[in-house]
């Protein structure tokens, strides 16, 4: 899914796939993402924007590897 010219972002099934790899990574203490609140800009001045984490698919992947986490056990 491209929401910049030139530029990509993961869909809601990427998110998921990558981010229950890492968390099942031995070891792995922090699995950290960021959602941006339309306030900080690229190196270019354009927005970064929340439109992009404000995706139903996005939410749910995102909320679903929380769950992931919070049932990890070392």
């Amino acid at each position: 899914i491209g929401w910049r010219s030139n530029k990509y972002a993961m869909t809601g099934e990427e998110i998921l796939r990558y981010g229950a790899a890492l968390l099942n990574v031995p070891d792995l203490k922090l699995f950290l993402m960021w959602e941006y609140d339309g306030e900080e800009f690229w190196a270019d001045g354009v927005t970064i924007g929340s439109d992009y984490f404000d995706q139903v698919e996005l939410q749910e992947a995102i909320l679903e590897l929380s769950e992931m986490a919070a049932d990890y056990e070392p």
